[in-house]
């Protein structure tokens, strides 16, 4: 495999920071697996806190110099790279606010589609990207946040979660961190000329938006214009994404545990409790 994120070269780090907190969580799906949440040492310091899952984009951001949270957050976007934005929530059972997509329609079996199809899916598409959902569709990372980057600015990122957010992203003490909510059926359906985030997350490509990506997603963009692109549903999908897979899922796991290792031995974690709850 080649084009590998930068993220994984784990050389040259530069660990001493004093403008960020590094505190350790807890992920709300999985209490096992690790929450990092980085804040501000400074002055002005957002209502909100960046959550991470992944220790490589941890140290990245350490060895970039990304000091301040809307750096991290512009270059994190740019990247393609996952995280969340997280916002205590002192309020239990809080009701999602849903958005509810208006779909396609059905199409009869073996229909092949043609460009006022497409340029349908991409309106209705661009509905959930200009409403407050937007922002969440850059913090997926990846192929929706690839498709988002046209219409969502990082400026709606860093405006912080929608005061109705409802996705539970960890907590860290007795703090429940979350943040908004995309769902799939927001800007998939069954068959569509993309795959879905969960087919595309365990696809060959890896979350980070990388060069070999950039490739396949301009290729499909052409066999669209062309009208020879076809619908497929997230089985079909799958199989077609699966180049590199064994390897790719090898090297993100090794990067990852070293990468954790690192932290755990040249970074001091801060306390968290309290933290937010003057803002």
């Amino acid at each position: 495999m080649h084009n590998l994120p930068p993220a994984w070269d784990l050389h040259n780090l530069w660990l001493d920071s004093t403008s960020l907190f590094l505190s350790l969580g807890a992920h709300y799906d999985d209490p096992g697996a690790r929450l990092y949440v980085i804040s501000s040492t400074t002055a002005v310091q957002a209502h909100w806190v960046i959550c991470l899952h992944d220790p490589t984009t941890v140290l990245q951001i350490y060895r970039n110099r990304w000091m301040a949270l809307d750096t991290i957050v512009r270059e994190l976007i740019s990247r393609g790279i996952p995280f969340n934005t997280g916002l205590p929530d002192p309020t239990p059972n809080r009701a999602e606010g849903h958005y509810r997509s208006k779909g396609l329609g059905l199409w009869p079996p073996f229909y092949q589609p043609h460009s006022d199809d497409y340029s349908a899916y991409v309106a209705a598409r661009n509905d959930v990207f200009c409403s407050h959902l937007g922002r969440t569709a850059l913090l997926k990372g990846g192929l929706i946040a690839r498709l988002a980057w046209d219409i969502v600015d990082a400026s709606d990122v860093l405006s912080g979660p929608d005061p109705s957010t409802s996705l539970q992203v960890g907590t860290i003490g007795q703090v429940k961190l979350v943040d908004d909510n995309l769902s799939d059926s927001n800007v998939h359906q069954h068959l569509s000329w993309w795959p879905k985030y969960g087919v595309w997350c365990t696809s060959g490509f890896t979350e980070q938006w990388s060069a070999d990506a950039e490739t396949w997603y301009q290729s499909q963009l052409q066999e669209i214009a062309n009208g020879r692109a076809k619908l497929y549903n997230s089985k079909d999908l799958k199989s077609n994404l699966r180049c590199y897979n064994t390897h790719t899922r090898r090297l993100v796991n090794a990067s990852q545990q070293l990468a954790e290792s690192v932290i755990d031995l040249h970074i001091s974690y801060a306390p968290f409790f309290g933290r937010l709850e003057n803002h």
